[in-house]
């Protein structure tokens, strides 16, 4: 607890791993990082089980050859505790798997990640870090993402997706590896080329088991298209036959089409009141659901609405306006509850500019990163560049 944990080595700063038995480990207040200019490639490595990370700040995790977490496991069980943490990394900033389980049968199980600033700062952008996506799911079950912000994924070793449901039987000794019971609730994604890929069936190795069970609900997404890229303003991704995915209340901002749909058709797809552009790149299975829905750009069908422009159904804080206003199929808003949003991002760690420097100091963009107890009170702030 409160301890400040630097790199010395280009691999993982913190390593629970999984033939050390680490179990029921807390690290709780802790500043974790690698340096402006080196390679370390995970702040910490989760092998183990009930593994929490509270309240930390793990920073300059970034590699120019290989992929770089600041939190990831491919050989632990879980649970996995990650609430109220300041997370900056190059490639995935937290990644469950991407590396058979030395264990047969083991998938990373009961992971919470609640209240967390996950971001890539803009200063990445072309430094030769390898640079991928902000969250990512190969081999879980029973997820709970809810009250984070995810900000800033742009194109370059990847397509810029925020975040990837997309089950990896990566090495071929991994058939079991499923991506299932997924709660994404509450969060804020802004400024990235897309929303999510959420894939069916490993494409590259076969067999793996099936996303399904995915339920997206009272998300605010804005900025999405904000990078160029071949796939800069689409939503979502639906690869290769993903199942029983629910989209429900949320509100979308973004530049291209909703829905991408390739490979094998997808099933049991629920779209239900939500605020979104138009359009779909493929085609959605015949009996998706779809109800309650305001379609920026769209024509009317069913009980869902279309409107001419994102300002004819939102304000400027993103509440509806009328006359959209209880036309969802609950009688309620269409679109994120953000009163509700706004509660549950209340006590993520935020980066807030610092004073004017004196005029002797260098000029330059600077930052600090609040860390909060448990009670949301300021113990301490880091700086950034």
């Amino acid at each position: 607890m409160g301890l400040e944990l630097r790199s010395t080595t280009p691999w993982a700063i913190v390593d629970f791993h999984t033939g050390d038995a680490v179990d029921h480990v807390t690290l709780d207040r802790c500043w974790i990082h690698g340096t402006p200019t080196g390679d370390v490639t995970q702040g910490v490595r989760l092998d183990g089980t009930w593994i929490a990370v509270v309240d930390c700040s793990i920073t300059d995790i970034h590699h120019r050859t290989n992929d770089a977490q600041a939190l990831g496991t491919y050989d632990g069980w879980g649970p996995f505790k990650i609430v109220n943490c300041y997370l900056e990394a190059s490639g995935e900033n937290i990644m469950f798997c991407g590396w058979d389980p030395s264990i047969p049968g083991l998938i990373p199980s009961d992971i919470e990640i609640r209240g967390n600033y996950i971001r890539k700062p803009l200063s990445w952008q072309g430094a030769g870090w390898v640079v991928k996506n902000l969250l990512e799911f190969k081999n879980a079950r029973r997820v709970l993402v809810e009250g984070n912000i995810l900000e800033n994924s742009w194109e370059a070793q990847q397509q810029g997706w925020a975040v990837l449901l997309t089950p990896r039987n990566q090495n071929g000794a991994s058939p079991w590896s499923t991506v299932e019971d997924v709660t994404f609730r509450r969060n804020w994604v802004r400024q990235v080329v897309g929303g999510f890929q959420v894939m069916g069936l490993d494409n590259i190795r076969q067999p793996s088991g099936r996303t399904s069970r995915v339920l997206v609900t009272h998300n605010l997404f804005t900025g999405i298209g904000a990078f160029p890229g071949v796939m800069a303003g689409k939503w979502m991704w639906l690869q290769n036959g993903p199942a029983q995915v629910t989209i429900d209340h949320n509100t979308i901002r973004h530049t291209g089409p909703m829905f991408a749909v390739s490979e094998a058709v997808p099933s049991g797809i629920v779209v239900t009141n939500n605020v979104a552009r138009a359009g779909v790149e493929g085609t959605m299975p015949a009996d998706t659901m779809w109800g309650g829905n305001v379609f920026v750009g769209g024509t009317p069908f069913g009980t869902n609405l279309p409107a001419a422009t994102y300002d004819a159904v939102l304000d400027a804080s993103n509440h509806v306006i009328p006359p959209f206003t209880g036309m969802a199929l609950d009688a309620t808003d269409p679109g994120a509850d953000i009163d509700a949003l706004t509660a549950a991002l209340a006590t993520v760690v935020s980066g807030a500019p610092l004073p004017p420097p004196p005029s002797a100091a260098p000029a330059g963009p600077r930052y600090t990163v609040q860390v909060l107890d448990a009670t949301g009170k300021v113990v301490g702030t880091i700086p950034l560049v």
